[in-house]
């Protein structure tokens, strides 16, 4: 792995308009030696698709503040559902120091993932990854055990490590991602008994763990408790899948239409508006690509 945290050392092109205390992680599979960039700074995978360059900005973790207490009375939980945690700061705080299959086995809730999210002080800092295939610019999301390692990330790296974290502990645990005229999103879902739960933990830590950002919407359908979410953060499309590998799944995006391999995972359609021309197209892709993307989530 090449590690580099001194701009001047890459090529000018690419450290153009970089902000400072910017840290630039150069990762291949094989060798670090022959990424290929554009001038625009966007990932290629080359055509043995053994190459990945992944950016992200290195922030400080905000911590909540010393002695606070994470209160969840109030934010939304149905009746039934207990907003109670066993996880406080001691405990997440060894917890984010053990291994991520430690952590999945400590955490068996939604008020877990949540108390660890806050006391850990996860960070929303990051970027998205992207790599420029010869079909089209895929988007993907890191695996849930390298987000757990890096204790930061943007929606698609919570919500999977939220899934990640879950897995099991409910009848169904997904994500769902969506789009608006103004930008995509990724977010979670459960089902527990006979109703099934969308919340979204991006917005959650973000907003400073406003409880009003974590959205809890539910219904006896996913559709309908999506639907509930939908309608409040003006979507356009939304699909429903459930990926035992955890993460988000990879997808082509190609203007308002989106893309999916219908082999990488299960996926529900709950929302397209073809009238404006958000749809999702089911594609059969090579193999190869597939595998190479699913291997490149698991690096850091």
């Amino acid at each position: 792995m090449l590690f580099v945290s001194d701009l001047s050392a890459l090529p000018q092109y690419y450290s153009k308009n970089r902000k400072p205390r910017q840290v630039v992680q150069i990762l291949a599979l094989e060798s670090a030696e022959d990424v290929v960039l554009d001038y625009e700074g966007h990932r290629y995978i080359p055509r043995d698709m053994t190459h990945v360059v992944s950016i992200y900005y290195d922030e400080t973790a905000k911590y909540p503040p010393k002695g606070s207490k994470l209160d969840m009375k109030g934010y939304g939980f149905p009746k039934g559902m207990s907003s109670g945690s066993g996880i406080d700061v001691d405990t997440a705080r060894k917890i984010e120091n053990g291994t991520y299959e430690e952590a999945a086995a400590a955490i068996k809730t939604v008020p877990d993932v949540l108390s660890y999210l806050y006391y850990t002080g996860f960070s929303p800092y990051g970027i998205d990854e992207t790599v420029e295939m010869h079909d089209g610019v895929w988007h993907y999301n890191l695996k849930p055990d390298i987000a757990f390692k890096i204790g930061r990330g943007g929606c698609g790296r919570i919500s999977g490590l939220v899934a990640g974290l879950l897995e099991e502990d409910y009848d169904e645990v997904g994500l769902i991602t969506l789009r608006s005229p103004y930008d995509g999103h990724v977010i979670n879902y459960i089902k527990d008994g006979d109703l099934y739960y969308v919340f979204d933990g991006m917005a959650w830590v973000v907003s400073g763990y406003d409880r009003y950002n974590l959205s809890f919407c539910y219904a006896e359908t996913l559709e309908k408790a999506a639907m509930k979410y939908s309608k409040t953060h003006d979507t356009r499309m939304m699909v429903a899948y459930m990926n035992p590998r955890g993460g988000d799944l990879p997808t082509i995006f190609h203007d308002n239409a989106c893309k999916i391999p219908s082999h990488y995972c299960d996926v529900t359609i709950l929302q397209e508006t073809p009238e404006e021309g958000y749809v999702y197209i089911m594609v059969e892709e090579d193999p190869a690509a597939m595998e190479a993307i699913d291997r490149i989530r698991g690096v850091w």
